[in-house]
């Protein structure tokens, strides 16, 4: 087993106490977990989960367009020029132009077996966009026993959106893939997700801790997370804004704080308007103020900007009000 491998399970053990066969689970959750309507029952597809080389990670990032930035490194056209050719990275990217852009007149059903070639030479970026094109896809019969162990596969060598994927997947939650649902187990994958900082996962996993579902039911750690995922890499932190203006506004997990919560639900304006109308009323002027100064201060100190914002004059302190 490759070292890598070997952290992420070490990991998963270290802290999770409710799986203690996780790892002979997952290898065989096409037996046990899966709908019988969806995957089917049988024996993993030889073609997937054969790596060869050593494994690594082009993108850690797991926001949806994080993977631009590469493409701002290697132009299209010079993708595009190489046909296919060049090392791993060139190729993989390649590949993704055929999987997903179509104004171009290429060999589209080239991107299945580039991608198995990459993932065979260890990209395990490659093993998700394998799985997506397994679930439906028109240059590719579907399959989803393949698609299965490829998201597996690379899941377990770390890439995050595999990680997450899984983990909606065993919540009943996703849309790619049918699962049984299983929430011990969506805990464990959401668990190394949110280790790795992906803010979605992270959310997901306070939710599964506040509702008691896949092991206990513990509030405070519900809390702890949800505060975590706002200041995670990957991802959009406004995600976690909703649950943390409901645990300040309720005292979930934490004492009831309404400057907080009525911060978090101006960071959701103008979805949160109707919310802090209610609080208002339970508040002074001075802590609606105060509210308000917290939820710009964020906003200028992440360059996120929410619609509230906009209007504000710019002061001599650097803020606006």
């Amino acid at each position: 087993m490759n070292n890598l491998g070997i952290l992420v399970r070490s990991m998963f053990f270290k802290h999770s106490k409710i799986l203690t066969c996780f790892f002979i689970t997952v290898i065989f959750i096409n037996v046990t977990s899966c709908e019988d309507s969806e995957l089917g029952r049988g024996h993993p597809d030889p073609r997937a989960v054969v790596m060869e080389g050593e494994p690594y990670i082009l993108n850690v990032d797991s926001s949806p367009t994080s993977i631009l930035k590469f493409y701002n490194r290697i132009s299209i056209e010079q993708l595009l020029a190489t046909a296919g050719e060049g090392d791993a990275v060139q190729r993989y990217l390649y590949a993704r132009i055929l999987m997903r852009d179509y104004r171009y007149e290429l060999p589209h059903d080239d991107a299945v077996k580039i991608l198995e070639a990459v993932w065979q030479e260890g990209l395990v970026d490659a093993g998700y966009d394998l799985f997506e094109l397994y679930t439906g896809s028109p240059i590719v019969d579907r399959n989803l026993d393949v698609a299965k162990e490829y998201l597996v596969a690379s899941a377990e060598l770390g890439y995050i959106v595999s990680q997450q994927t899984l983990g909606l997947a065993l919540s009943g939650r996703s849309i790619k893939i049918k699962m049984e649902v299983d929430y011990a187990l969506a805990r464990g994958w959401y668990l190394l997700a949110a280790q790795q900082g992906d803010v979605l996962s992270a959310v997901n996993l306070a939710g599964l801790y506040r509702k008691g579902l896949g092991g206990e039911l513990d509030e405070g750690k519900a809390f702890s997370w949800l505060i975590k995922a706002e200041h995670m890499p990957y991802g959009d932190p406004s995600y976690a804004f909703d649950g943390l203006a409901l645990y300040y506004e309720n005292g979930i997990g934490t004492d009831v704080d309404l400057v907080q919560a009525y911060k978090y639900y101006d960071l959701l304006s103008p979805a949160g308007d109707d919310d802090k109308a209610r609080l208002a009323g339970q508040m002074t002027p001075e802590q609606i103020h105060e509210a308000i100064s917290l939820s710009r201060q964020w906003q200028e100190e992440h360059n996120i900007f929410v619609p509230s914002y906009y209007g504000l004059e710019y002061q001599e302190d650097g803020t606006f009000q």
